[in-house]
């Protein structure tokens, strides 16, 4: 649903919010995700990885497109933004976790899964 409304902003928000209502609305897809976090604990991202890969390239052009700007001194999200970015024509499952000149990447802000 997360790239349904991503491709759909470009349309504008009420697209999104017609998704959203057409979903079943708000509270509605928060029960979803809460009963599957409740299901499968902390392994609720392996279920939805099978949505996002078929949409690696997108979610990644939008992101090299796209203007981010940290909102405190703490820049790991963007350094490993920028890292997956080099990766990008690439085909492979996992990436290095180390950048070009061999500094281990700080992935503290992502869980373990």
């Amino acid at each position: 649903m997360l790239v349904k409304a991503v491709r759909m902003q470009a349309a504008g928000v009420g697209s999104v919010r017609q998704v959203v209502e057409r979903a079943g609305g708000a509270a509605a897809q928060l029960a979803d995700i809460e009963e599957v976090t409740a299901y499968q604990h902390d392994n609720h991202e392996l279920l939805i990885q099978q949505f996002f890969k078929a949409d690696r390239s997108t979610v990644l052009a939008l992101s090299a497109v796209l203007r981010f700007k940290a909102t405190s001194a703490d820049r790991s999200v963007l350094d490993a933004l920028q890292h997956a970015l080099t990766y990008w024509s690439k085909t492979r499952d996992f990436i290095p976790g180390w950048d070009a000149d061999g500094r281990r990447l700080d992935l503290g802000f992502a869980s373990a899964n």
